[in-house]
């Protein structure tokens, strides 16, 4: 595919051939735009405030927030001792964003909501933006794929966006390898839009009722904002919004079939397995995965393990180390290089059907 690129110094327009071409350029994308793929949805008429300042008495813990009825403030820490600040204030989301943002407002909206402005000092950067909730028609147009923003968007609700941006990555990325290096099928390539797109589907819809909850102004708005801040007061009600917000809960569907195990189509929580190529070395299946391939782990499933081994040289087998409870004696789960686990049970016949696609 040829690919022009103009050099902003030099006005220079350099062409180059690609195999392939990743769009990750953000919300106003020119690979989609190129492609001709349709980013349907809506703009939000409310103005939003993002601002990196710095705070001389900062709050403890540093990550803070508050949603009453002004609105909401988000306090994030940046590496380098300074505070991402994420305003919604009710009384000025009609403000065009044309607007600059002044420290006043900052200052004023800190103290309506938290109560505090932490010592606000320089306002090192701000921006005013009314949020978009759009999704890409297609994630895939031949050898053009596209990620992040480029393929969806959404009002910063939760703080979904940057993990969405990369959880596209984690999916598409070894799979693309696969196929450059000739170890998967490149119908593999069709897996990333049926996997990821419905997940920003749904996060499309949740921050959308985010939004509208944080920013309802009626009296029974306010009644249910304030319900719904209570409820979350209660621990089973919290971990469960906080895994939904993080990404945890998200399921791919489609690779589930009737009379799957529940964990099929989404992630095992942290374990330790063994290996026992490495002298029963103990380690996170996270670390595992960094190899980039497939995982097999068991627990009393030696037959089977020896088996897939056989048929697949490029599978790393390990045993369960804790908890133990994951896995029943006897049984093993398989778990692509994205940590997306894609079979549990132990059925030697069934294994090797849900491999033989992969890899």
């Amino acid at each position: 595919m040829e690919v022009k690129i103009k050099e902003k110094q030099s006005d220079n327009l350099i062409s180059k051939t690609y195999d392939w071409v990743l769009g990750a350029d953000g919300v106003n994308s020119a690979v989609r735009q190129q492609m001709d793929i349709p980013f349907t949805g809506r703009d939000y008429k409310h103005s939003l405030v993002v601002a990196d300042v710095i705070l001389h008495n900062p709050p403890s813990p540093t990550v803070h927030a508050r949603s009453v009825s002004r609105g909401l403030i988000a306090l994030f820490p940046l590496p380098d001792g300074t505070f991402r600040i994420s305003l919604e204030d009710n009384k000025r989301m009609t403000i065009p964003v044309e607007q600059p943002v002044t420290p006043e407002e900052i200052r004023n909206g800190m103290q309506a909501i938290l109560g505090n402005d932490f010592g606000l000092g320089k306002i090192l950067w701000s921006a005013r933006y009314r949020s978009k909730q759009r999704l890409a028609a297609q994630y895939r147009k031949g050898n053009v794929f596209l990620l992040g923003d480029a393929a969806h968007t959404h009002v910063p609700a939760g703080g979904q966006g940057l993990q969405m941006g990369l959880g596209d990555a984690a999916n598409l990325g070894w799979k693309l390898a696969g196929v450059i290096k000739g170890q998967l099928l490149p119908e593999i390539l069709d897996s990333y839009e049926n996997e990821r797109r419905p997940i920003a589907a749904a996060a499309l819809k949740n921050t959308d009722l985010l939004f509208k909850f944080n920013t309802a102004s009626s009296f029974l708005g306010r009644m249910i904002h304030w319900l719904g801040t209570q409820t979350t007061k209660i621990p089973y009600v919290e971990k469960k919004v906080v895994s939904l917000l993080a990404g945890e809960s998200a399921y791919y569907h489609c690779l589930r079939r009737k009379g799957d195990h529940k964990l099929v189509g989404g992630r095992l929580p942290y374990i330790i397995v063994c290996l026992k190529a490495q002298n029963q070395e103990r380690l996170s299946l996270t670390e595992l995965l960094r190899q980039g391939r497939f995982v097999l782990i068991h627990r009393g499933a030696e037959k089977l393990a020896v088996e897939l081994r056989h048929h697949y040289h490029e599978i790393v087998v390990a045993t369960l180390d804790a908890p133990k409870n994951i896995l029943n004696d006897g049984q093993a789960v398989i778990v692509r290089p994205d940590g997306i686990v894609l079979w549990v049970g132990h059925d030697l016949q069934q294994a090797n059907e849900r491999l033989r696609f992969w890899i």
